[in-house]
Formats: structure tokens, sequence, C-alpha cells
């Protein structure tokens, strides 16, 4: 299949056909050599081996996924062992598989669906699986919530059917509505309010955040699932950041490092800028008209 040519003037049609036509080259096609498929595909096999329906199974689930994705839950004391135990607790207080409630809320963002009761001092505290504080310090005060690694188990355990949210899916969604043109007005509300390593609101960050990627499938004509857009901005986000080593192959990281010390595609840091790169149908590294290919080209059009 030919690349996909991507042209520095606006315009919106092509723009919304070029993104289009990557997600559809994504359902097609899986880059399976680089650390990104190869860590899903390990995260795959811990979910079929273990069940969401006992305390040990779950903790199995976050550990790797914890381990993998970088989500630092480790860092806290006693963090994994309290989310878990209130994943199991929603799940037998809703009365509902763990599954069926994130896919639930992914179609409707009502964050009820989340709401439990936890025993604390002999009594019963309500509250909700985004906003609650997993984990202590050193010194014994909270760490704070949880939301990136409890959108990242969802995801695995819907098979794909609930988005993910972290960083760089926030990054990349307002850049994606801009390089679609669509209205500016009409760009769905985002909360990324961070106060010290506290994200305020978290449950209702979430809703804004599963409505606003919603309201974008929808722009583009609807059926895209939410595993190939996030693989979408997963790799757009890593290319702008220059965290090459979980994109490309071994092979292909060598001949990037290489290239790029030759041509001074290094920022101060060491760090790979897709913004220093002139022509990237030259990087000798990527295969030509590959979808990885394509992925860079977005990367260095989105502004």
């Amino acid at each position: 299949m030919e690349s996909i040519v991507f042209k520095s003037m606006r315009a919106d049609i092509k723009h919304i056909k070029e993104i289009k036509t990557i997600l559809k080259r994504i359902k097609q096609e899986d880059v399976d050599e680089n650390v990104f498929s190869q860590d899903k595909n390990a995260i795959d096999i811990i979910f079929e081996k273990t069940s969401s329906n006992d305390r040990s199974g779950i903790l199995a689930r976050l550990t790797i996924i914890d381990a993998l994705y970088s989500t630092q839950m480790n860092r806290r004391y006693y963090g994994l062992d309290e989310l878990a135990e209130s994943l199991v607790l929603l799940s037998q207080q809703q009365k509902k598989p763990l599954g069926d409630l994130f896919i639930n809320f992914a179609k409707n963002q009502d964050t009820s669906h989340f709401n439990f009761t936890k025993i604390e001092g002999g009594r019963s505290i309500p509250t909700n699986l985004f906003d609650e504080k997993y984990g202590i310090g050193k010194d014994g005060g909270d760490k704070g919530i949880a939301i990136s690694l409890i959108s990242k188990y969802a995801y695995f355990e819907t098979r794909k059917q609930f988005p993910i949210y972290d960083s760089i899916a926030c990054e990349i969604y307002p850049l994606l509505w801009t390089y679609c043109g669509f209205p500016k007005k009409e760009q769905p509300k985002l909360i990324v309010r961070i106060k010290g390593s506290q994200l305020i609101n978290a449950s209702e960050t979430m809703r804004f955040y599963v409505n606003a990627i919603n309201i974008f499938i929808d722009k583009l004509g609807g059926g895209i699932s939410y595993d190939h857009l996030d693989r979408l901005l997963w790799f757009t986000g890593e290319i702008r950041r220059g965290n090459l080593s979980l994109v490309l192959s071994r092979e292909q990281f060598d001949k990037c490092l290489d290239y790029s010390q030759k041509n001074h595609l290094f920022k101060e840091t060491n760090v790979f800028s897709i913004q220093k790169v002139k022509d990237v149908d030259k990087l000798p590294f990527l295969e030509k008209g590959s979808l990885l290919q394509d992925f860079f080209r977005l990367a260095k059009e989105l502004q």
C-alpha cells in the first residue's frame, strides 16, 4: 500500500481522510516488533490466565500493567493491594462484573457506576473508584489517585472497549482535533488540572475524557475502536516526545541512533526531535510505505 503524503497546507477533509486511512491500516496491520505491541501481548496473556473474580487475579493484572506501562503505583506502599481490593468491593457492591461496569461507563459516562463503600476504622465511607486515593508514601501520607492505571486496567478488562487515559492521550487528542479542522468551539472540554501529585475531580476528569473521545470518533464518522485510536495517539505521542526505543525494533533503533547523530536530530538532552527532520521519507530506519512511516509523518505535521 502506498504511504500517505501529508501536506503542510490546511485541508480539513483531506486531513480527516488521512487520519481515517491510518486507522484503517492499524486495523489491517499490526507492527509486532516494537515494545508497545509486545507489552500488550504480554498483558493479554496474564488476563487470559487470571480472573477478575478474585483479589489475587486482579492484583496480578494490576502488577503487570503497572510494570509495563510505568504508571509508578509500585512506588507507593500498599497502592496495588488497595486498588485490587477496591475493584473487588466495587464489583461485589454494584453486583456486576467489572467489565460490564467499564463498558457501561464508556457508553453513558455515568460516574455512579464506580461508587462503592469502604470500611475504615469501623466506619462505612462512600467513595468512587476514580476519586479514591491508593497507597501511601514513606511519610505515611496519601499518594493520590490512580486514574491512568485504572483506565488501562479497564482497557484490558473489557478487551479494548474502554479508552486509555494518560498524558500522551491528553496531549495528542486536541492536536488531532485541530488537525482535522473541527471547530474549536465544538471541541469537548477536558479537565487536566494538576495540584501537586493530585488530579482534581478524577471521576469527572474521566467522564469528560471519555465523552471527548466518543465525540471525536463520531466526528470521524464512527466505527472506530478505542484500541485503534489508542495506537494512533500512543505512537504519535511517543514519536513527538522522542521516545523511539518504545516505537522501533532494536535494529531500527540502532540505525536511528547512527542517522540522528550524523544529522544532528537530537535535542540538547539527546532526545530525538521529529521537528528537526526535513523529510520523513528519507529516514533510513523506516520502511517506505509502512504504517510506522505514516506515524512519523503525522507526528511531524501536528502543531
